[in-house]
């Protein structure tokens, strides 16, 4: 029966860490192969969800509502303050679907772009577009902004 209360317990992150003690090639070959998936394998997708809320600054107590969106799972935090998507695969009609929510900030994963480097930069300028920021996990467990400052902050200083 569900009372509506979470138990959370501290544990070890879901992201690997870079590991910056090998400074030969070999071993710095080694971990950009290991870092092309940053996810712990085992990691649960509630599991990353709540780290992602809560590296993003968010507390645990924040409302969390599943969105199904291009047949996939996405999560609204607190009312358009994050949107989180943790599938392992992310589509531009997706990207788009999440967009159309008009978040604040949008965080997936790096695997989800299975290494396109010009669709992550296609979703990232078109969240943009739109005043979202893009942010996600980076190896070493902090968030990295995807872009930059949203095209409409830009605009409203008069700058482009």
């Amino acid at each position: 029966m569900n009372r509506g209360f979470r138990a959370f317990r501290l544990a070890a992150s879901n992201f690997r860490v870079w590991d910056p003690t090998g400074s030969d090639a070999k071993s710095l070959e080694e971990q950009i192969v290991l870092h092309a998936d940053n996810v712990n394998g085992a990691a649960a997708s509630g599991a990353l969800l709540y780290e992602l809320i809560l590296r993003a600054g968010l507390p645990v107590s924040a409302r969390v509502v599943r969105v199904q969106l291009d047949g996939a799972a996405a999560f609204d935090v607190n009312g358009g303050e994050l949107m989180v998507c943790v599938e392992d695969a992310i589509t531009l009609p997706l990207m788009r679907q999440m967009i159309a929510h008009k978040p604040k900030k949008i965080v997936c994963l790096d695997k989800a772009f299975a290494g396109d480097d010009a669709a992550k930069t296609n979703a990232r300028l078109e969240a943009e577009s739109h005043a979202a920021w893009c942010f996600r996990p980076h190896e070493d467990g902090h968030f990295k902004s995807v872009g930059f400052e949203p095209l409409s902050r830009r605009r409203d200083r008069g700058s482009s």
